[in-house]
């Protein structure tokens, strides 16, 4: 028997005996108490694990008794093994160790084969030795670990000297000086390590070890050690903030919640608990709650970096960017090197288009991390809406470099290879994209519509943009897209159903403005179609299409001169707008301006070569210009009928130029020609019949 049924033990109170023993495994207070503590603490919440102290010895010797039965287990396996190693040894011995009293008992064919199998042995005994030496020392790492494990070092562990406590708190202390400098990481864990080994009960050391992992970025074991430290003080705060810490670096942001709200129950003044609640809160895109716990945390220390960065973050995401400028700027200058805050400044200047002065604040940014990915790939962002393509995609490539799958860059990478015609590789990197669900937004579901579109895929851009429409009824844009590809597939009067969707949920949309005016052009409503593109050019003066389409409206009314102007406007936005320069060139034509008109049609055929309204055009003034010169007239009929085929205009215009100055057999030859090309077009059919 181990104790009488009239044992006496103390309460801690000192005021009574002991009376109720707490047998609940989650328990974290004492477990021995005399009635007056059983009924004033936590144990009240869990009477049913209460024992009575003359129960202690039943439940002693019960434990003792599974104890036994569990060792008896072990040894019986540890038994099993020992016996098919036995048997392995004795049928090694058998087979192939032969003493000399059985060497004379063999006959010749018995000797050859023992010789042979002898040889085979000495290969697989090399083979052998290695996996047993393996299997040996894998064995013995295990036994070490669960003898560590299990404190089996320390059986005394209820009679720890004093000793040993100071001696473990020393190198505690050397331990966490070493935490505090940076990068030196290992080293602390090293003298950590020899203060667990006077105390395996230190919680602070378990604390300091598992923030020195959490630095290092080994979460898993940072984990576990907190979760010792908390098994031993369940109230330590430092433990309790550090593993949300680490919980929040896995992104389970809900959990590292619960363990902040756990440190602030015991400590409500513990500033990184309020900081770190407040990201993980903006992580879960809880911006309101967010800035609660930051302005606490400022209210605690009102220099802290993160909480003032962080502020900043969930205002510019809340849209709010001039306040989250300011917050931002207040970080920086307690921190002028904090990349974070640099790179949310850049964020935000981004968004209130000031995108040199957001690249400034990126350069500083990646001056002190070359390795950002967010600001490489926010600087490339910036230079593509500043139309410096080229340029953008050197920095989103370093990006991708870096981090192969980062969502955003992918993004702009499409975006980019679009705005310089390059749709095939924009679409590759926009399919990238669509593999990642979580990234299948409205946003890109309309890049591909468009992207699909600029690469005359017009129904399949119709397809894509449809899925847009179904996840949000509501957005001009995509009833814009749809339009577009509907003008372009010349089914305009569905282009201007679409169309007007769009402009009856935003009356200001440029695209659809612009568009509608395309489509009445189209229908020879011209003077409509100026109304609309004369509110576009309201919302953006330099819009270049609305401006060339305008000059081309006009031009149709016969207002040449005042088409001109308008084309000049355009000209002066991009100089190699090929549509602009050939109807300035069409518009001189018809103003009787034939050798400026060569001129302005030049340049378009120089930049695009297969220029069809140029080449018409320069057509018709070098017959007509240059009638005495039969060589200049002979190339020019030569360039119109390569490219003929390509315009149903182009080759009426050379169709009459053959009228006028071919001889007979010209005329027969390209009779057949567009007979061949237009053999189902009635109406030109009989152009060509008239002038047979």
């Amino acid at each position: 028997m181990i104790i009488n049924e009239t044992i006496q033990i103390d309460c801690i109170c000192k005021n009574d005996k002991v009376e109720f023993i707490c047998f609940h495994q989650w328990c974290k207070g004492h477990r021995l108490n005399c009635f007056n503590c059983m009924k004033n603490s936590e144990h009240a919440f869990h009477r049913q694990d209460l024992i009575k102290i003359s129960e202690l010895e039943n439940r002693i010797e019960n434990n003792n008794f599974n104890i036994e039965n569990f060792l008896n287990l072990l040894q019986k396996d540890f038994k099993s093994i020992q016996k098919f190693f036995s048997l392995l040894l004795k049928g090694i011995r058998e087979k192939f160790y032969l003493t000399k009293d059985k060497l004379f008992q063999l006959q010749s064919e018995q000797i050859n084969q023992f010789i042979t199998t002898n040889f085979e042995f000495q290969d697989f005994k090399n083979t052998m030795n290695l996996n047993f030496n393996q299997i040996f020392h894998n064995l013995n790492e295990q036994f070490m670990q669960f003898y560590q494990e299990l404190n089996l070092q320390t059986l005394n562990y209820y009679e720890l000297n004093n000793m040993d406590k100071e001696i473990s708190m020393k190198y505690y202390r050397q331990g966490y000086n070493l935490y505090l400098e940076k990068n030196c990481y290992n080293q602390a864990i090293k003298i950590l390590d020899k203060s667990l080994g006077f105390n395996p009960q230190n919680y602070m050391s378990l604390w300091c070890k598992g923030a020195s992992l959490k630095m290092q970025g080994n979460y898993k074991d940072a984990l576990l050690l907190f979760e010792k430290a908390l098994s031993i003080n369940p109230n330590h705060v430092n433990s309790l903030s550090d593993k949300g810490q680490c919980l929040k670096m896995q992104g389970q942001y809900i959990q590292a919640i619960n363990f902040f709200d756990q440190a602030l129950q015991v400590d409500q003044y513990h500033v990184n608990s309020w900081c770190n609640k407040g990201e993980c809160l903006r992580l879960e895109n809880q911006q309101i709650d967010a800035l609660d716990c930051f302005n606490q945390a400022l209210k605690l220390d009102p220099e802290q970096v993160l909480s003032i960065s962080s502020k900043g973050q969930c205002l510019r995401l809340l849209g709010k960017f001039e306040e989250a400028i300011f917050w931002l700027d207040q970080a920086l200058l307690l921190d002028s090197k904090d990349v974070p805050s640099l790179l949310e400044k850049g964020y935000c200047l981004k968004e209130l288009k000031q995108y040199q002065e957001a690249i400034i604040c990126l350069d500083q940014a990646l001056l002190i991390d070359p390795m950002n990915v967010n600001s490489l790939c926010v600087k490339g962002e910036c230079l593509h809406l500043l139309s410096q393509n080229k340029e953008a995609l050197q920095y989103l490539k370093e990006a991708i470099n870096i981090d192969s799958k980062h969502n955003q860059t992918i993004i702009n990478m499409g975006k980019c290879l679009m705005e310089i015609n390059l749709y095939k590789e924009a679409l590759h990197w926009i399919n990238k994209a669509f593999q990642q669900k979580k990234l299948q937004n409205l946003d890109l579901f309309i890049l591909k519509g468009k992207c699909l579109r600029l690469q005359n895929e017009y129904n399949e851009a119709i397809k894509v943009i449809d899925k847009a429409i179904q996840m949000d009824s509501q957005n001009a844009e995509s009833y814009s897209e749809k339009g577009q590809c509907l003008r372009l597939l010349g089914k305009v009067n569905d282009a201007l159903i679409q169309i007007d969707k769009a402009l009856l949920i935003n009356s200001k949309h440029l695209n659809s403005l612009y568009t509608k005016g395309q489509c009445l052009k189209e229908l020879r409503k011209y003077a409509e179609a100026l109304e609309y593109l004369d509110k576009a050019l309201q919302i953006q003066p330099n819009h270049l299409i609305s401006l060339s389409e305008k000059a081309q409206c006009l031009r149709h009314l016969e207002d040449f001169n005042e088409a001109i102007i308008w084309i000049n406007k355009a000209l002066d936005i991009d100089g190699n707008h090929v549509i602009s320069l050939s109807e300035k060139g069409q518009c001189l034509r018809l103003l009787g301006n034939y050798e400026e008109a060569i001129k302005w049609h030049q340049k378009a055929l120089k930049i695009d070569d297969q220029q069809i309204v140029s080449l018409s055009d320069q057509g018709i003034f070098f017959i007509i210009y240059y009638q005495d010169n039969a060589q200049d007239y002979k190339e020019n009929i030569e360039v119109l009928l390569k490219y003929s085929i390509k315009s149903l205009k182009l080759i009426l215009n050379t169709f009459y130029l053959y009228q006028k100055k071919g001889n007979a057999y010209d005329k027969f030859n390209y009779l057949r020609i567009l007979q061949s090309v237009l053999m189902k077009s009635y109406k030109l059919m009989s152009i060509i019949i008239f002038h047979q």
